[in-house]
């Protein structure tokens, strides 16, 4: 009975992958797979133009624009952050980082409104292996089981 059940289960999933093979060379647009290949990005930014020149085109654009802005740019942001094995870590964007940073703070300093902790880096994946530093990893750690949830 179980080899039959398995036999069974090995055929379902042989004629599905067989299946999803033969969609997938049908695709017309499985190009668009490669997403840093010359032809997606072309289609991307034309896409994009098309779009903009939509927005752009409604009279309140530009003061929706400039409200977004502002409100990105604001120092008066709450800087959410994330408890992390007694630590509170968050990505900062503003005017003087744009591309973002991860910092990590006690939980008083957070708590107290001033988050100052150590500057874990800019985006990690911009540097090399041996300059990024443990802090950057922590977005993907998990709480350990003793610190409760």
């Amino acid at each position: 009975m179980r080899a039959a059940i398995f036999g069974l289960l090995i055929m379902t999933s042989g004629a599905a992958a067989a299946a999803q093979q033969d969609i997938s060379s049908d695709d017309p647009y499985l190009w668009l797979e490669d997403v840093s290949g010359q032809r997606a990005m072309d289609w991307v930014n034309s896409h994009n133009a098309r779009s903009q020149a939509v927005l752009e085109a409604d009279p309140r654009y530009q003061q929706y624009y400039n409200d977004a802005l502002a409100i990105a740019q604001a120092k008066d942001r709450i800087p959410y952050g994330s408890l992390i094995g007694g630590k509170v870590y968050n990505f900062w964007q503003d005017a003087d980082h744009v591309r973002g940073i991860w910092r990590r703070a006690s939980l008083e300093s957070y708590a107290g409104g001033i988050p100052n902790g150590r500057r874990c880096s800019t985006s990690t994946r911009s540097l090399p292996p041996r300059r990024r530093t443990g802090c950057g990893r922590a977005r993907n750690a998990r709480v350990p089981p003793s610190a409760g949830a």
